[in-house]
Parts: C-alpha cells; structure tokens; sequence
C-alpha cells in the first residue's frame, strides 16, 4: 500500500482482515448483522434521519428482493454457494434511490468513505455494510481472468507526485491504487458501452493474479 492511514503494523492487518475479519470486523464474525442494521448505520452517518432511512430501506429491499427472486435460478446455478440474503446484500450495492435521496445510494456512501482523507474514521462509518458486503462477494464463484478493462466517460485527471509538482502520468509501471470498489468486465466492448460517444478513458488491466 502506497498511503498510509494506519501505521505499518496496522495497515498489515488491515490488508489481512479483507480475508478473516480479525482486526475490522472482530465483532460480527460470531454476531454478523442484518443488512437493515447494516444500511440504517450507512444512511444514518450520512445524515439522513430516520424517516428517510426507513423510506429508503423499505424501497432498497422491494425492488432488490424482487430482483434476486426473478434471477434466482440463474444466480444459484453459477453461485452454488450464495444464500439469497447474501445475493441481497450485492444486489443493495447496486441499488439507486429516488432521486431526492440519490445521495444516499449504498454504492456512493460505501466507496465515499473508503476513499475519505481520514479513511481509518471513513471505515468505522460503513463496517457494517462493508463486512456483510465483502462476506457475500467470498460466496460468488471465483474466475481469473487474463485481462481486466474500465471506462469511464470522461477524461481522467492525472494525479500529481509526493511534492505537489508534477503531474504523474499513467504508464506501465506507475502504481495506481482503486481504494474504492471499482467495476471491471473481462469483456472490452461491455467495458467500452460505458464512454461517450466513444470519448473518455479507458484503463486496461493486465496480469495473472486477478480474481
């Protein structure tokens, strides 16, 4: 890891919880909570109250129930190991509110907070959601693909060096770390459909270790 929120012992630790929930999420591995506790702590960090997070959440879970139900037979079958409460909660992250609380869609409050300036405080705000979250992806069925693609529809600002000098461009080589959850596809023209008229930026990830 290139930036440091937590001092190197800490942030060691941090990397190894994505896969045993031993330093963030200590205290849902035996009590895990339910996705309503876990989206009323997101919604209500945010600031809404709790009229809105009962409006909102009653809305999420119709229209995400109602979409795990229709492709159920499909998500099982390549997810052999995924409960529906687990296929719930992905479904969530997907989840766009009416407009007059778009702000509070789970996917902008959770990537929001984990690439906030004081990320260690942003976590604590999502570690609800962030852990039933990272607990159902472990069910889906895991592929390795070769390569990895991204568009966006806009140009993407560079980043400038430790000393606020220069800008760094994006070569081969030159580390960039996605802090947030960031969609991919193995597929580069599903992956293009996402630029504007064809202009934006487009990453294009090569290795062997993706999962």
């Amino acid at each position: 890891m290139s930036q440091n929120f937590y001092s190197e012992n800490e942030e060691n630790s941090f990397v190894e919880s994505l896969n045993d929930f031993e330093y963030l999420f200590k205290n849902y591995t035996k009590n895990p909570p339910s996705l309503q506790d876990a989206l009323y702590e997101l919604f209500l960090n945010a600031g809404s109250s709790k009229q809105e997070a009962q409006e909102i959440y009653d809305h999420l879970y119709l229209m995400c129930d109602k979409t795990v139900n229709q492709n159920w037979d499909l998500i099982k079958k390549q997810n052999p190991e995924i409960s529906k409460e687990e296929s719930l909660v992905i479904s969530s992250y997907t989840y766009e509110p009416k407009p007059m609380y778009k702000k509070y869609g789970p996917y902008r409050l959770l990537n929001t907070n984990l690439v906030a300036n004081d990320r260690k405080s942003g976590v604590v705000c999502i570690e609800k959601y962030f852990f039933l979250f990272l607990s159902a992806l472990r069910k889906v069925t895991i592929s390795k693909p070769k390569n990895l693609f991204r568009c966006i529809n806009c140009k993407v600002k560079l980043e400038k060096d430790e000393n606020n000098i220069k800008y760094i461009p994006f070569v081969k080589g030159n580390e960039k770390i996605f802090w947030p959850f960031t969609s991919t596809s193995d597929d580069e023209k599903i992956a293009e459909s996402f630029l504007e008229n064809g202009t934006g930026t487009k990453f294009i990830l090569e290795g062997d270790n993706f999962i």
